[in-house]
């Protein structure tokens, strides 16, 4: 599949990249002081790392061709 590659890797940046709402919230330095904030970013952080590792752990399989 075309473009598999980056897509993961893109996927996991997005994931990873709306995780950082989280540093604020806890530092107390922004006003995302809502348990939602909390809990949704660290949900999404394990999602982005999830995703970081399976492609990580996936990327020689992928990036083979033909056969």
């Amino acid at each position: 599949m075309p473009f598999l590659r980056a897509g993961l890797v893109a996927i996991s940046a997005i994931y990873l990249l709306r995780s950082l709402a989280l540093a604020p919230a806890v530092l107390g330095i922004a006003p995302f002081d809502s348990s939602f904030w909390i809990w949704s970013s660290s949900i999404v952080l394990l999602y982005g790392f999830s995703y970081a590792v399976g492609t990580r752990l996936a990327w020689p399989a992928l990036s083979a061709r033909g056969s």
